[in-house]
């Protein structure tokens, strides 16, 4: 069981940038145009705000808890990551139909580490949901090719066997 905490640097920037704003603020009074700096300020603060007060996330061998929230490994259904790792943002679609927006505002390495944390127990459970659905023997495993592929490859390995050999012989073996 591994816990991911925010990071603190969001609480950091975000009253830098609150401070800032207060004096892009007093300097409108005296300049208006200060006021577009004092707004974007504003509103990068709310940002650092919002991701510092996210959630712990903790994953377990059987769910993963956001919050007070408990999803299961096996009430998911897929999981697709963003291009974004810090923050780490992922989307997990889950078995009642609904999508869920996980964001973890963590350093870099704790980031990855959770990604890869994530996605290793997600897959792990697929394996062992499919093990469930095909009974306790395990003699099938999941299919690499599709119906079409198979059958090429079926014909190509029948044309071989039909010919004997794959490459042309050598003037020895004549």
């Amino acid at each position: 069981m591994k816990r991911y905490y925010p990071s603190r640097n969001y609480l950091f920037l975000g009253t830098i940038a609150l401070v800032l704003s207060a004096v892009c603020c007093y300097l409108a009074l005296f300049w208006p145009l200060s006021a577009l700096p004092a707004g974007l300020f504003l509103a990068t603060s709310a940002l650092n705000f919002f991701l510092f007060t996210r959630p712990a996330i903790q994953t377990c061998s059987m769910s993963l808890l956001i919050g007070n929230s408990e999803y299961l490994w096996a009430d998911m259904l897929r999981i697709e990551r963003t291009g974004w790792v810090s923050p780490l943002v992922m989307r997990l679609f889950l078995r009642n139909g609904r999508s869920l927006l996980m964001i973890y505002p963590g350093a870099l390495s704790n980031s990855r580490k959770l990604g890869e944390d994530i996605g290793c127990r997600f897959l792990a459970s697929r394996e062992t949901d499919y093990a469930k659905q095909q009974g306790a023997g395990g003699a099938h495993h999941l299919p690499m090719l599709n119906a079409d592929d198979a059958a090429e490859v079926e014909r190509l390995y029948q044309r071989l066997k039909s010919v004997g050999h794959i490459e042309p012989r050598s003037p020895e073996e004549q």
